[in-house]
C-alpha cells in the first residue's frame, strides 16, 4: 500500500512558490473577481503560470471559482456547483472532440482496434451522469 504524497513531494519548490503567490491574493472579498491579466500584472506571471497555480490550488481542495468575470474564492455552494458543472461540461466537450478524432482516424487510416475507445465512452458516460447530478442539485 503506497502512502499519499506530501505537498512537498507533489510540487516542486517553484510550483509551491507560484501557488503561494496566487493563494495570497485577497480572494476572500465576496464581490472581488480577479481577471487573469490582473493576476499576471500583480504577480508578474504568465497566463499559463496563473492557470497552473489555480489548477494546483484546486487540486489541494481550495474552492477557487472561475468564469468570464475571472477568478475568486467560492462564498456559496451555488457558485461552486456552477464552476464544477462548467468544468464537467468542458470535459464532455473534449470527449466529443476526441470521439470525432477517433472517427476521422478510422475513416482516414482504417479501423484501428483500440481498447481505450470503449473505456473512453464509459468515462464520458460517467461525466455526463455527473453533470446531470450537479444540474439537478443546483435546481433543488
Amino acid at each position: 500500500m503506497s502512502k499519499a504524497k506530501t505537498y512537498e513531494q507533489k510540487y516542486s519548490e517553484e510550483e509551491r512558490d507560484l501557488m503561494n503567490k496566487v493563494y495570497g491574493l485577497p480572494f476572500n472579498n465576496k464581490e472581488t473577481w480577479f481577471k487573469s491579466y490582473e493576476i499576471q500584472e500583480e504577480l508578474d506571471l504568465s497566463g499559463a503560470e496563473v492557470r497552473e497555480a489555480v489548477h494546483n490550488i484546486r487540486v489541494e481542495a481550495f474552492p477557487i471559482l472561475s468564469g468570464s468575470k475571472g477568478y475568486k474564492y467560492a462564498t456559496d455552494i451555488e457558485d461552486l456547483n456552477h464552476t464544477i458543472a462548467s468544468m464537467f461540461s468542458r470535459i464532455g466537450s473534449i470527449g466529443e472532440a476526441s470521439r470525432g478524432l477517433v472517427q476521422s482516424r478510422d475513416r482516414f487510416f482504417g479501423k484501428q482496434l483500440n481498447v481505450n475507445d470503449d473505456e473512453m465512452e464509459r468515462f464520458f458516460d460517467r461525466i455526463r451522469e455527473a453533470i446531470d447530478e450537479l444540474e439537478e442539485a443546483g435546481h433543488e
